[in-house]
């Protein structure tokens, strides 16, 4: 597998899902397997807006889970890309 860029992974997500830019910030962090806390220190953001910001990612893509929304990511097109992203440094 070849690594994609996961700020067009981003922009496939938000477009696929009708998800906002910080939604599908969150999307590929949680895909990533980081928690609320950990996506919250990377985002700049507190926990609980990392919480309210995946209540809205599971409205919009159907599901009630993140291992559901991050299973449903990597079924879109780009699954195979995304299963490939590095982690940023």
């Amino acid at each position: 597998m070849r690594e994609e860029d996961p700020v067009h992974a981003q922009q496939v997500l938000a477009r696929d899902f009708a998800l906002s830019d910080r939604e599908a910030e969150v999307l590929v962090w949680v895909a990533y397997g980081k928690t609320n806390a950990d996506i919250a220190d990377i985002l700049g953001m507190s926990p609980r807006t990392v919480n309210k910001h995946l209540e809205h990612i599971f409205l919009k893509m159907g599901v009630e889970t993140r291992g559901a929304a991050t299973a449903l990511a990597l079924r879109r097109p780009l699954g195979a890309s995304v299963a490939a992203w590095s982690l940023p440094a």
